[in-house]
């Protein structure tokens, strides 16, 4: 169960309710509880529709009775082959530029049968049973002769075998190497929603928070999310995004638009020095788990003020524009500045002059700056990060504005985090609740401001516990690949249980390690965090993994992962069968702890046969 998943629940709700089809809902938490459920109301019901969860599973291996049919929406892949294969009650919807990706093999190319080695049993004994008649002298040299060819015969056949069954493993192995994320669910049922002519701003809200908030997990790359965006919702941002859906007004009617913005979370409903001090790009760049970390801070707050923002107009005479920049490099700019330095520079100013971010606006609100004071900040800030970003933002009369990624953020605490005498049910409709209570407009956005500050929190602890691991040195070299073991109740217990989270710490600390060391190995190397769990799970370790930093940065749109089949691979090579994979994503799972040295030894080898090829 994650954001995705919720949002396109919500846009499938609104369809159904549409045709007036009865319909109930059943959140799914793990493996276990999807086998459950989906064996009992398989029973009952002729139609279930599985969002984010079954796809890279076997569901014929369910017993699933054949008057129901599962209808399988998920954005993870790839796709397992059996239901890829199964042609009478299990349906995948996909795109065409999926299955283009996921480049499916033939069933007859992969599906391998079973007789042929019971058949090579016999093949041997046969052989054995000939040779000996073959010595004895009761033969004539022409039934010798049948008896070799015969034997030649089967040999090749047994050969052929041998070669077809090392061609469908290399065949089952290329499919099955990488994992990765496609487009999120809920914008596929935004697509099916348009074809049958029922979207609505509301589904479109709901459809690019699903999409944000797979951004916002790390699951998909930002150029992959901007092609999404510009490709696949071109048509819908012209019909739900016009022109006048920035303009604040006092009705009570959802205005979505799509613009420019900072990469940073949280940052307009947090003061500058939280949202900059905890965030991974300013914090990596300052080094905060230093001693000095504050200090460069400040020092980048000094930097950042002197950084006036001139938007210059274009002139086609080249000498002012020379004499323009002579002047910017030969004076600092300030506001203290006699009124005859700006009277010259007056030709090529397009837009006000900035002035500094003072200290007083660092410790303030974002939200509570004048309008004006918070563009000149965001031109100054989004200049010094040098990043294309942009995103949905959505507004109803005059409450405070939400962007797709802060709102993912909100909806990923209270789904995810908020475990604490919650159950999954109560969790799903209290997320749900948030969105309704937005988009309805009713007022009571007390759970949405509630939501925020538990994540601004939740973000302080995911900081803090990384700046704590870094000054400790937990990450240590293990050959191919570097191991983080987290302490005992880190972030009380936000790694463990919210995807999102987790993501988020493990890509947080990636960078920052990267930063700290300042080695070239660091970046070319993947990294498995070993978290320990407590409770009722004591005794086990949550393991996941990330692709090296340079292979991520290298790959142009999918964030393709091997990390998946590594620990299957490694698993297999150890024998390790009570192997948990309570997650629908292949890259968490879960070990004991006495069993932990022997699987990472053997992930050793995995990653270093892996490099040899």
């Amino acid at each position: 169960m994650d954001v995705d998943s919720v949002c396109a629940t919500r846009i499938l709700m609104y369809l159904l309710k549409c045709d007036e089809v009865q319909h109930s809902v059943v959140p799914i938490e793990s493996w276990d509880s999807l086998k459950t459920k989906l064996f009992e109301y398989s029973k009952v019901k002729s139609s279930i529709v599985l969002i984010n969860c079954g796809i890279n599973i076997a569901l014929t291996q369910l017993s699933i009775p054949k008057i129901c049919h599962i209808y399988i929406i998920d954005s993870k892949r790839p796709a397992n082959l059996e239901n890829v294969f199964e042609p009478s009650n299990i349906h995948l919807l996909l795109t065409e530029a999926d299955i283009a990706e996921m480049v499916c093999p033939r069933p007859e190319e992969v599906l391998y049968s079973s007789d042929g080695d019971s058949g090579e049993e016999l093949d041997d004994t046969l052989q054995s049973a000939e040779s000996v008649a073959r010595d004895s002298e009761d033969y004539e040299p022409s039934q010798k002769r049948r008896i070799i060819e015969s034997i030649e015969t089967r040999e090749l056949r047994k050969a052929a075998r041998q070669t077809k069954k090392k061609e469908v493993q290399r065949k089952l192995w290329n499919y099955y190497e990488c994992t990765w994320y496609a487009a999120s669910s809920s914008i596929l049922l935004l697509d099916i929603a348009c074809e049958i002519g029922k979207a609505t701003v509301d589904l479109m809200w709901c459809a690019v928070v699903g999409l944000n908030s797979q951004l916002m997990d790390h699951i998909i790359s930002l150029d992959q999310y901007t092609e999404i965006c510009c490709d696949r919702l071109a048509n819908h941002i012209r019909r739900f995004c016009t022109k006048g859906s920035r303009e604040v007004r006092g009705d009570d009617v959802l205005r979505i638009y799509f613009d420019k913005e900072l990469p940073l979370p949280m940052y307009a409903h947090w003061t500058l020095k939280s949202t900059m001090q905890h965030d991974q790009y300013y914090a990596c760049l300052t080094k905060q788990w230093h001693r000095n970390g504050e200090y460069a801070l400040k020092e980048l707050y000094s930097k950042l003020g002197l950084l006036s923002l001139l938007l210059v107009r274009l002139s086609p005479t080249a000498t002012k524009i020379r004499r323009y920049q002579a002047a910017r490099s030969d004076d600092i700019i300030d506001s203290n500045r006699s009124p005859s330095f700006f009277h010259r520079l007056s030709p090529y100013i397009a837009g006000p002059i900035c002035s500094k971010i003072t200290l007083e606006e660092v410790n303030q609100n974002f939200n509570s700056l004048i309008q004006k004071r918070r563009q000149e900040i965001f031109d100054i800030i989004e200049k010094d990060m040098d990043i294309e970003f942009a995103t949905f933002f959505a507004c109803i009369g005059y409450s405070i504005r939400y962007n797709a990624c802060d709102f993912a953020c909100v909806l990923a605490w209270s789904l995810e985090a908020n475990i604490e005498n919650n159950a999954c049910y109560d969790r799903f409709t209290a997320t749900t609740g948030i969105i309704s209570k937005y988009l309805e407009s009713l007022g009571d956005l007390e759970r949405l401001r509630l939501a925020t500050m538990k994540y601004k929190e939740a973000t302080e602890k995911i900081a803090n516990q990384i700046n704590y691991i870094l000054n400790f040195s937990f990450i240590i070299a293990m050959g191919p690949y570097y191991l983080l073991y987290v302490p005992k109740n880190a972030c009380d217990g936000l790694l463990v249980n919210s995807r999102h989270f987790l993501f988020k710490f493990c890509y947080f600390v990636q960078n920052a390690f990267i930063e700290h060391r300042r080695e070239k190995k660091c970046s070319s190397l993947p990294l498995i965090i070993s978290i320990p769990l407590s409770g009722s799970d004591e005794g086990w370790q949550l393991v996941t993994g990330l692709m090296p930093y340079s292979v991520v940065k290298q790959s142009s749109g999918l964030l393709k992962s091997f990390i998946g089949k590594a620990f299957e691979e490694a698993a297999a090579n150890c024998k390790l069968k009570d192997i948990q994979c309570k997650s629908f994503d292949s890259t968490v799972i879960r070990i004991r702890c006495q069993h932990r040295l022997k699987f990472f030894e053997a992930l050793q080898s995995v990653f270093e046969i892996n490099e040899a090829e």
